[in-house]
Order: structure tokens, then sequence, then C-alpha cells
């Protein structure tokens, strides 16, 4: 189960990645925001809403939404925006 979700969260962040492209600019402040998109999983399709939010000036927290699975505001841990990647 753990790993799943591990690559469950690799997935939603390439989905929204792609449907929500970076700046090339490394500022935090570029990713701030809500980032929403859908993961195609074997069998259906789940919504993926990333919430990343700056609670002090060059610091990024976050969470994740799975509206479709009923999951609310799951806290994102070691999140990092470095070289305009971000990982968690």
């Amino acid at each position: 189960m753990k790993n799943f979700l591990r690559l469950f969260l690799v997935s939603a962040f390439v989905v929204l990645s792609v449907s929500h492209p970076l700046r090339h600019n490394t500022s935090v402040t570029n990713i701030l925001g809500n980032w929403q998109g859908t993961l195609t999983i074997p069998g259906s399709k789940l919504g993926v809403l990333l919430k990343i939010t700056e609670p002090a000036k060059g610091q990024i927290s976050g969470s994740l939404d799975l509206p479709d699975a009923g999951a609310n505001n799951l806290p994102l841990q070691h999140l990092d925006y470095t070289d305009r990647i971000l990982s968690f």
C-alpha cells in the first residue's frame, strides 16, 4: 500500500506538471496556488488537486486532495523546489 501511494503521488505530480507546466523562473511564487489534473489509472480516472502555499518567505508547504477518493488535505512532506523541480 505504501509503494502504491508513493507511485500514485509521483504519477499525480507528473500529470499536474504536464497539465500546468512551471515557468522558467525559479522563484517560489511561480508555483504557489492550486494545481489540478486527472490521473488515469487502470480502469478509472482520479481527480487530483495539489495546493502549494508559502507560510513564510522562501518556504513552501502543500497538501494533496483526491476528491474522487474522498481524501482531502493530505499533507506533503519534504516539499522542495530547487532548479525548477518540485519534489515531495
